[in-house]
């Protein structure tokens, strides 16, 4: 597969949004066996500056609502060239600050050749640039979604991992937004290792602009990660593991939580999980993190799978409807925008 049909591809899909996973996930260290001594690091691994490992990113999906944050943190990095790839050169102008001498608009669509676009940039968030160079960072790093992989889980697995499995935007995946969103990833994935890209795929839950920005990011694998996330702190991880080793060739999920600082690198995080060539996580460790998870969820009630799509869990306590109506009878087609075609 050719990168520049991955790349057109992308495009489309960043412009949906996310949508709401509300709970929280386990740590990141149950995703691998925990080593039987103590290990004390005593180098501890202290991140680049971002500006002196790339000098032109280029963001696709720009106008987004996670992609104008996502802007706006590289360009508060002193990275030299922001190059924002839209499809509505009008909407960038009125969202983007385009008064900035670093930031640069390029119009491109399914017919643009995405080669000539992506020519001069060193790093892309959510598209796809030729590896100029081997120095062990991600060069690609695309934002998916929590929740893809759960609609082809076996009834079993659906069973047993209920709080996951039924929540409201795995339980009615409007337009099969999860299944798009899947397939992507896996058509990247063969796409970089066809082509020597060093990607990262972050897939965060549940986008809301409520939730207390500076969050503590919690990284799990195996797909049950349930739970909320500042588009903010989204932008900032997909900023960051542009110079975060342990980021290259892994896929996990992220959630954020609130009254912890996040850590000064997500590189200790990072280096417990597993990469997409290991496999996922055995299940043993994906259900020891899934029947955590379950622990910290938000709410008295503490029932994922008995929310309604646009319910919040605090709604569940009070017994309160959501805002798109009763479980079963929720009008989904209305909050969840269809990919495009």
């Amino acid at each position: 597969m050719k990168l520049v049909h991955v790349f057109a591809l992308l495009i489309a899909i960043t412009n949906t949004e996310s949508f709401s996973f509300n709970a929280f996930p386990f740590l990141s260290t149950v995703a691998t066996a925990a080593p039987t001594t103590p290990v004390v690091d005593t180098n501890p691994f202290v991140p680049k500056e971002l500006k002196s490992v790339v000098k032109s990113v280029a963001v696709a999906g720009a106008t987004g609502r996670t992609g104008q944050v996502v802007v706006q943190t590289l360009l508060n990095e002193g990275v030299s060239q922001v190059v924002a790839v839209v499809r509505d050169e009008e909407k960038a102008r009125q969202v983007l600050p385009v008064s900035s001498p670093q930031l640069k608009i390029v119009k491109a669509d399914f017919g643009t050749s995405f080669e000539q676009v992506l020519e001069g940039v060193d790093a892309t968030i959510w598209s796809l640039s030729k590896n100029k160079n081997n120095d062990g960072l991600p060069k690609l790093v695309v934002c998916s979604s929590a929740g893809v992989t759960r609609p082809t889980w076996s009834d079993d697995k659906k069973k047993r991992l209920v709080g996951a499995a039924d929540i409201p935007i795995v339980r009615l995946n409007p337009f099969g937004i999860l299944d798009v969103k899947r397939e992507s990833e896996e058509r990247l994935r063969e796409a970089c290792n066809e082509c020597n890209v060093p990607y990262t795929i972050v897939r965060p839950a549940g986008l809301n602009d409520d939730w207390p920005a500076g969050s503590r990011p919690i990284f799990s694998q195996g797909d049950v990660a349930v739970g909320r996330i500042n588009r903010k702190d989204v932008a900032r991880i997909l900023v960051d593991a542009l110079t975060t080793p342990s980021a290259v060739g892994k896929t996990f999920e992220v959630v954020a939580v609130a009254g912890y600082p996040p850590a000064t690198t997500m590189e200790t995080a990072l280096s417990r999980l597993r990469t997409d060539q290991e496999g996922p996580p055995s299940d043993e460790i994906i259900n020891a993190v899934y029947h955590t998870m379950q622990q910290l969820l938000p709410g008295e009630k503490q029932n994922s799978a008995g929310l309604a799509m646009g319910q919040t869990y605090e709604q569940m306590d009070q017994g309160k409807t959501g805002r798109l109506g009763e479980r079963g009878q929720e009008d989904a087609a209305s909050a969840a925008p269809k990919p495009t075609s």
